[in-house]
């Protein structure tokens, strides 16, 4: 569990996976459309869950309320970080993959490779 820095702190929780954990299956669904890897819908799945498990009963125990002073728990954002893009081959596994992420509510998903992008994007701002 992690949370967000600024004036207002909200809950985020995390999930990382494995860098060579597969987005994909090695199977196709119908039409030829890339099945997506058990542990990539499985990951979204365990995180939903944890979502709304943590929004119901994580931020009310006895042990967290100290922890949580002045962070706020309303539908805590998810971000799982899975696999690696570019080990997803052919325009048709990327296009899958960004259409299921990009039509997910929560959690987000980001790949190590896009993770390590982002950091270097930020020191080599600074």
């Amino acid at each position: 569990m992690e949370r967000t820095e600024a004036n207002a702190k909200f809950t985020v929780l995390v999930e990382i996976k494995r860098p060579d954990t597969s987005l994909f299956e090695n199977t196709t669904y119908k039409a030829g459309v890339p099945m997506l890897g058990k542990d990539l819908v499985g990951g979204v799945a365990q995180l939903q869950n944890n979502c709304s498990t943590w929004e119901v009963e994580g931020s009310r125990t006895d042990q967290n309320r100290e922890y949580l002073e002045k962070i706020y728990t309303f539908q805590p954002k998810g971000i799982l970080v899975i696999g690696q893009l570019d080990l997803a081959d052919g325009l048709a596994k990327q296009r899958t993959f960004e259409l299921y992420r990009r039509n997910l509510t929560n959690p987000e998903i980001i790949t190590f490779d896009e993770l390590f992008e982002r950091a270097k994007f930020i020191i080599e701002s600074d």
